[in-house]
């Protein structure tokens, strides 16, 4: 099983992520780190593999509506202002609505370790869990002295 990103050359290179790897992605605010794991949990759902989505700083509603208006190729800014879609932004939108997967699982507010393990295995005791993704580790709460533990 391989996990894969959508992006052509990073795919290459790594020739996708594998069962029992933990990858981190650092960089600067607002280069696309979010995005770049919306678009890997998108893809690893039309490949079959589900994934559990952990986002301390975005609500699930704001993930989604930019992950369907991504696929939609409608403007992200529309999404704030429906009255501004056209009869063709519309229906792009209910047709990429259509294609959300009913097993894949945002969990966004107060992260905790022991709230995204409870999630993580129930969806796992349900064969529906391939991936988990933790969007801002850092406003994730954990035991220990420093972020290290």
């Amino acid at each position: 099983m391989r996990i894969f990103t959508d992006i052509d050359e990073l795919d290459r290179l790594t020739g996708g992520f594998r069962p029992g790897e933990l990858v981190l992605f650092t960089a600067e605010t607002g280069v696309g780190k979010t995005l770049l794991a919306q678009q890997t949990r998108r893809r690893s759902c039309k490949d079959g593999r589900h994934t559990l989505f952990c986002s301390g700083e975005m609500r699930a509603q704001h993930l989604i509506s930019r992950e369907i208006a991504t696929e939609a190729g409608v403007e992200h800014w529309k999404m704030r202002r429906p009255e501004r879609f056209s009869e063709s932004d519309r229906e792009s939108l209910i047709e990429a609505a259509t294609h959300e997967c009913a097993q894949c699982r945002i969990l966004d507010g107060e992260l905790s370790m022991s709230r995204i393990r409870k999630l993580a295995r129930q969806m796992k005791s349900q064969a529906a869990l391939d991936l988990i993704i933790v969007d801002y580790d850092e406003l994730v709460e954990a035991p220990g002295a420093t972020e290290f533990d």
